[in-house]
């Protein structure tokens, strides 16, 4: 099968394989160390990271690999079993908090953007490269900043979280940029430094960007971040002879969850090869269990001589293919989905953060699902962070739409995103919209933030194929009117859900992320 035509260039593809750091002392575990936002929980951005554990476990299954997130208990549970030497900590996010309240006196609560200012955020970036330099100043995080500061690779994971909607993450990309500058002694190279399918918009301050321009690789998710970063870069390279320029290599990629979406592709078609090439291995196995068992009960007709000698052998031989073939449950290969209830044909999954007006949301909501023509029984609402997804339910469904049903986030973790063969959607997160549509169901966006972030986000899921239509409840006469008769709600108010996604687009999605990956994580073959 040819490779579809890939987002990501082959020359960054290439540099990301030949880093030195691949090739230093090559026979020993390599410590691979992801950032990320982790633990709330939230779906989306539990699932990039479950994303990448999943991909490691089959490239780097002997190898370390840290997840350093803010939640580390919760996350722990729901990435239990994706690698087999996974660590959790709470390092680098531990470090942000105690820095943010040192110097914003904030004491758990985050800080307003506009309560922080520039030279704010510039204490905290040198607090944090100072600690990270000098461990014992932190000294009971001392063990576990030196696991940072001895990774191979160090990765800021995909999602939406260093921008100026918090601007005190300027902190994580600092300790990262510490751990990998560094000094080190010959002839150990430096680690390698990336953030992937990253939005970096809105930016005011800029002290995010500053950090991660150290990077060796990024990669962004939305056109916004690709040109305010190239912009940057460009200045950087522009002040320099081309020989001393040390700028990172930039590239617009695509969100890391379309890697979940690639893993399970690749995992489902391993299970399909193994069951081909093992077909006979279960009846096989059956056949001699029932001869065992005919022997240890004493059945004259299958006796302890009528089995093979190399019985012991065979077996063995045996137990290892099914080891092969079981390694990935037919379970897992739906991996990030499921179908949903039955008779539920209409998902809804809307949230209450970031909002810039409840009311009106709940009024959109209530509007375009009388518009479908949704009733109870077809409707169920899914709930991709605790609490937070809840609001819908309490305020539109439970009373306006008697009979439908909730899931809650344990359950959509543990099964998937509900989608299916006339499937709607309604949905004002990001990563429903780009899953949901990519798994061919029809639906509509609503961006519900009046200062542009979702808007460049499902923007972002537009551009990578979807035929969503996105609505922004916040523009002025937009909003469908307060009114009982529902046929007053026209059509052009309130579209009905759009066709779902290019499929070229899905798998060149797909590739591109895979292709990242393993450049990342699988050095280049060394020739002989």
């Amino acid at each position: 099968m040819t490779a579809p035509i890939s987002l990501l260039p082959e020359p960054l593809a290439d540099k990301l394989r030949s880093h030195p750091r691949h090739y230093w002392e090559p026979e020993r575990p390599r410590v691979h160390y992801l950032i990320a936002p982790a633990g709330v929980p939230n779906w989306g951005d539990e699932l990039i990271v479950s994303s990448w554990l999943r991909f490691l476990s089959h490239a780097c299954p002997h190898d370390t690999v840290v997840v350093d997130c803010h939640s580390p208990g919760k996350a722990g549970v729901l990435f239990r079993q994706l690698h087999p030497n996974l660590v959790l900590t709470d390092t680098v996010w531990n470090l942000v908090e105690q820095v943010t309240n040192d110097i914003l006196g904030t004491h758990q609560t985050i800080p307003q953007p506009a309560d922080v200012t520039p030279e704010d955020l510039d204490r905290m970036m040198l607090h944090t490269r100072t600690v990270v330099s000098n461990p014992g100043a932190m000294a009971d995080y001392a063990t576990n900043i030196h696991l940072l500061n001895n990774a191979d690779t160090i990765h800021i994971v995909g999602g939406g979280y260093l921008n100026d909607m918090w601007p005190h993450h300027c902190a994580v990309v600092s300790a990262a940029r510490a751990a990998v500058r560094r000094p080190r002694r010959d002839p150990e190279p430096q680690p390698l430094f990336i953030a992937t399918g990253q939005g970096i918009i809105p930016q005011r301050q800029g002290k995010i960007v500053e950090e991660l321009l150290a990077a060796d690789f990024i990669t962004v998710r939305d056109k916004e971040s690709h040109e305010f970063l190239q912009k940057k870069i460009d200045v950087i390279a522009s002040r320099k002879s081309l020989a001393d320029a040390v700028v990172p290599e930039l590239a617009l990629a695509t969100d890391d969850s379309w890697l979940a979406l690639a893993v399970s592709a690749v995992e489902e078609q391993r299970h399909r090869d193994h069951q081909q090439a093992h077909a006979g291995i279960g009846r096989i196995v059956q056949g001699v269990r029932r001869r065992m068992n005919a022997a240890i009960h004493g059945c004259p007709r299958e006796t302890p001589r009528n089995l093979s000698p190399d019985l012991a052998t065979w077996l063995s031989t045996i137990a290892e293919a099914q080891g092969d073939v079981t390694v990935t449950p037919v379970v897992q290969t739906r991996f990030p989905y499921t179908t949903p209830p039955a008779g539920r044909r209409v998902v809804l999954c809307v949230q209450s953060d970031l909002v810039s007006d409840k009311d009106v949301l709940w009024q959109w909501v209530h509007k375009v699902l009388r518009a479908w023509q949704v009733t109870g029984p077809e409707l169920v609402v899914v709930e991709a962070i605790p609490y937070g997804d809840y609001e819908v339910w309490r305020n539109v469904v439970e009373t306006g739409f008697p009979g439908a049903e909730f899931i809650p986030f344990d359950q959509l973790w543990a099964h998937g995103l509900p989608v299916g063969e006339g499937v709607r959607w309604l949905s004002t997160r990001f990563h429903p919209h780009l899953l949901a549509s990519a798994a061919g169901c029809a639906g509509l966006a609503l961006d519900v933030n009046k200062d542009g972030y979702y808007r460049v986000k499902h923007q972002s899921v537009l551009d990578a194929g979807s035929q969503w239509e996105v609505l922004d409840i916040n523009a002025e006469g937009d909003a469908p009117a307060d009114t009982a008769d529902e046929s007053a709600t026209s059509a052009f108010e309130i579209p009905s859900p759009a066709h779902s996604f290019d499929v070229s687009r899905c798998e060149t999605n797909m590739w591109t992320a895979l292709q990242l990956a393993e450049a990342l994580y699988v050095p280049s073959p060394t020739e002989d």
